[in-house]
């Protein structure tokens, strides 16, 4: 037996798993948004493509995945800034490093719908922390269609931030000191040292690390559930909380939700791929 044909045998039973996790529940999903069925009142009939052409004219489809791209790329970005100066800090910190990590652990630790409501409780616009702190002005930042999103995203930031930091971190611990050492006797500044030698060994955990928190970022939906609920308006509608609506809310039109799942999924991993190609991209460079 060929090396090849031994690979394929040990891969068999975890594709033929993977196959049957991914591949027919999806398949599934398909061909339940071709049909218009609505369990609760018995109905479930042939739809076509008569789904997909409500979706291509529903505002709230298109806001929804305008919402999502908008806070993906919002929260991303600023878990990455900070991620990467937080496991830098923790690298150069001689005291209290492990205590630092573990609190880091701890915040993202918690189940993010226990983190949802702890936001939800410092953003209430009475009693919540946040308008104590700027002195009692009662802003209403949930309800204010221009800062619940910023709102969520700062929730998502606290929460997800340090899953970067760690990852850094770690790959921080594995650069030999002896690098710094050369690149210090060469004359170089801590600045020119960061970039000429520090980040481009950090390139692949970031890139690792931000196509990870782009797909979570692409199916964030305990905080909306637990915060906003989509409110105010239709201003925090993400795309899971579409497909939720569309299919659990009344009438129960399961077949709808299930196009909205295919349709969001489609446009947004058309977007991810050129994402995930331009990351790679620039971590060959």
């Amino acid at each position: 037996m060929t090396d090849r044909r031994l690979g394929w045998l040990l891969l068999a039973p975890a594709l033929a798993l993977l196959g049957g996790l991914t591949i027919y529940p999806a398949v599934w999903v398909i061909w339940l948004s071709l049909q218009y069925r609505i369990p609760v009142f018995s109905i479930s009939r042939w739809a076509g493509l008569a789904h997909y052409a409500f979706l291509a004219v529903d505002t709230r489809f298109w806001n929804a995945a305008a919402v999502t791209a908008v806070f993906t790329v919002a929260s991303v970005a600023l878990e990455g800034g900070l991620g990467l100066a937080m496991a830098l800090g923790l690298r150069g910190q001689r005291h209290g490093r492990r205590a630092a990590v573990a609190l880091l652990l701890l915040a993202w630790a918690l189940p993010s719908v226990v983190t949802a409501k702890l936001f939800e409780w410092l953003y209430h616009p009475a009693g919540g922390l946040v308008n104590f702190l700027l002195g009692g002005r009662p802003v209403n930042w949930l309800g204010d269609p221009a800062l619940a999103l910023p709102s969520l995203i700062v929730a998502d930031v606290w929460r997800t931030t340090p899953f970067v930091a760690l990852l850094c971190y770690a790959r921080l611990l594995t650069i030999p000191g002896e690098l710094y050492e050369a690149a210090e006797v060469d004359g170089a500044s801590g600045w020119a040292a960061f970039w000429s030698l520090t980040l481009p060994l950090l390139r692949p955990i970031i890139a690792v690390t931000l196509i990870l928190r782009t797909t979570f970022a692409f199916m964030v939906f305990d905080e909306i559930l637990a915060i906003t609920q989509g409110g105010p308006g239709n201003d925090t509608w993400v795309a899971a909380w579409y497909t939720y609506k569309m299919t659990f809310q009344p009438p129960f039109n399961i077949g709808l939700g299930a196009a909205s799942a295919w349709g969001l999924t489609l446009i947004i991993g058309a977007f991810a791929l050129l994402y995930v190609r331009f990351v790679y991209r620039r971590v060959e460079w």
